[in-house]
């Protein structure tokens, strides 16, 4: 697990769309025949119009994504809210906790906790970063969670884990049943490969997705050409890719 651990975090960059654009850009360039060239940069273009529309990305997601259910529809007390990892990392410098784009998987959790849906908080996430920084994404959480109130009693903590498959392994030790009593939060485009993996585990908690990024799509956005579009591009990709990967590798 460790080896496919090490590989996905240096191969897993190489299929981001940013890099496709870019060899494409760079095979036209090198290309010296005129005709030729001139029908590679034709592409080129048509290729960077279609990655930097927000409404075609939107609309891919969105179909993706794992619907979320309504916190007031909550009407079962449930015993564990599991947050999975990578929304955080921790910097030495400040000593402080840096959220990323996904950190609505931590803020849903706490909205959940404070209106009486869930009793528990499990934290799961180790260091999934290749340069360590002596702090698991689950512990420096478990502090920030402790500075705004939220007492120890309530937290678990899933220190261990590197992946999802992991989180997963982890989070089984730490819960009692098969997991129906528990509320699965995760970003939208995260869900379906993490349901996956908690079935193969015979674990099955309710899903409650977050941080949906193709929700809201309207007309308006088919003629908008935004860079955060890639951003969205490199989500799905990663998204459906490791679905794959873990499908043949067996973990769903």
């Amino acid at each position: 697990m460790n080896t496919f651990w090490f590989l996905s975090k240096i191969l897993i960059p190489l299929s981001g769309i940013w890099f496709w654009g870019l060899l494409l850009l760079f095979i036209t360039l090198l290309i010296k025949n005129t005709k030729r060239k001139k029908k590679f940069l034709l592409a080129t273009f048509f290729f960077f119009l279609f990655i930097l529309n927000s409404g075609i990305i939107g609309s891919i997601i969105h179909i993706w994504e794992v619907k979320p259910i309504r916190i007031g529809s909550i009407k079962h007390l449930y015993k564990y809210g599991i947050i999975l990892g990578g929304f955080a990392g921790y910097d030495k410098e400040s000593n402080t906790i840096e959220f990323n784009n996904s950190s609505d998987r931590l803020f849903a959790a706490i909205a959940l906790y404070k209106q009486g849906k869930i009793q528990k908080i499990v934290i799961s996430g180790g260091e999934g970063n290749l340069l360590k920084t002596g702090k698991s994404e689950a512990d420096i959480t478990a502090e920030y969670l402790l500075s705004i109130g939220i007492p120890d009693s309530v937290i678990i903590r899933e220190s261990y884990s590197k992946n999802t498959t992991e989180n997963v392994s982890q989070i089984k030790k730490k819960i009692n049943g098969d997991g129906k009593d528990c509320l699965l939060i995760t970003s939208g485009y995260h869900m379906r490969r993490s349901l996956a993996i908690f079935h193969k585990q015979a674990l099955f908690p309710v899903a409650f997705s977050c941080d949906l990024r193709g929700s809201s799509i309207t007309i308006s956005d088919f003629i908008t050409f935004k860079s955060n579009a890639l951003v969205d591009w490199d989500v799905l990709i990663h998204e459906t890719v490791g679905y794959v990967v873990y499908k043949c590798m067996g973990y769903i």
